[in-house]
């Protein structure tokens, strides 16, 4: 069975790669421009990135991969927020990054960070809203 998806609706990506003392966040424009930081896991550091997300262009989209209990404090804060959140699939991820990079490593330095992985397979439609 097919299923068309509309990739069309989000104007900004956000990807989070989730760990336990920061997380890795890209954020994709529309336009190609790509922003790239770190947002330590306290709450004023999710304020400051809450604060930043509000001043983006909507729609907007922010996708992670479910790592651990690490993503619950963000991920409750963004959906307290209203923002539309999804979840990504480890395997999802795993085979989207074999496939690009012709590798299973994911903590390689050399290959692209576990942020863009996320953002590319949540844009192709491979994710579950929170």
């Amino acid at each position: 069975m097919t299923i068309n998806i509309d990739n069309t609706t989000a104007s900004v990506w956000v990807a989070i790669d989730i760990a336990k003392r920061r997380h890795d966040v890209l954020i994709k424009h529309a336009d190609g421009r790509t922003q790239s930081f770190k947002v330590a896991n306290t709450a004023e550091d999710f304020s400051k990135f809450l604060s930043h997300l509000a001043s983006l262009p909507k729609p907007c989209q922010i996708a992670f991969e479910p790592t651990a209990d690490y993503r619950r404090a963000i991920a409750w804060r963004l959906v307290r927020a209203g923002l539309d959140v999804r979840l990504v699939s480890s395997v999802a991820c795993a085979r989207a990054r074999e496939a690009i990079f012709n590798s299973r490593d994911k903590n390689d330095p050399k290959r692209n960070s576990s942020s863009s992985i996320v953002s590319c397979t949540a844009s192709y439609g491979m994710r579950d809203s929170c």
